[in-house]
């Protein structure tokens, strides 16, 4: 079946996903990936706490529907802090169950790979997702003038819209946001957790 692709400059085209991946079909595949230890915190805090704390970064009111993990985790759901950052130390040690295929917690390579189905010696573009909202935008900027060639000022003009330096681009985007970046070393704060 055909998808729907936006091609910058152009009108929308239903096109098939063999046109998208196929050699000297002239798109260009790129892929933001996250640092493996932050996206699992994040996916973590969206899927097994219960808070309302907005200093936490999370608001998810669910409280572990979707947690992989085991609920037995010290306080299930965690609420506190404190209670979320132990739940997340017993997490770990209880291993992600293998047969677990939440979106959230598989691998990003098996996301691009299997999911979307692009090659990942396709993409044309690797980008790293951070916290650091300057950078981000930089890498969009690079991304579609390098990679796509559009003008700089037109690449900076989109990246402005979608990819601020600072803020968010939408309520959406705020209230998906965790700020799991800026929490990685309250959750990691033992090596053994990382390991």
């Amino acid at each position: 079946g055909g998808t729907r692709a936006l091609m910058l400059g152009a009108a929308f085209k239903n096109v098939t996903k063999d046109e998208i991946i196929q050699p000297g079909g002239g798109w260009k595949l790129a892929a933001f990936v996250r640092d493996p230890l932050e996206r699992l915190l994040s996916a973590f805090l969206d899927k097994c706490t219960l808070t309302h704390d907005p200093f936490d970064g999370d608001c998810l009111n669910m409280g572990g529907s979707f947690c992989p993990g085991p609920s037995n985790l010290i306080v299930f759901p965690p609420k506190t802090r404190y209670e979320k950052v132990r739940a997340f130390e017993a997490y770990i040690r209880s291993g992600l169950p293998s047969d677990y295929d939440e979106f959230h917690f598989r691998t990003q390579s098996a996301i691009i790979a299997e999911d979307c189905d692009f090659p990942l010696d396709r993409l044309s573009f690797r980008g790293l997702m951070s916290g650091n909202r300057a950078a981000m935008h930089l890498q969009v900027v690079t991304l579609l003038h390098q990679t796509l060639g559009l003008p700089r000022r037109v690449a900076a003009a989109h990246a402005n819209r979608h990819f601020p330096t600072r803020g968010h681009a939408s309520k959406e985007a705020e209230a998906h946001s965790h700020g799991a970046s800026s929490l990685l070393q309250t959750y990691y704060r033992r090596r053994k957790t990382v390991q």
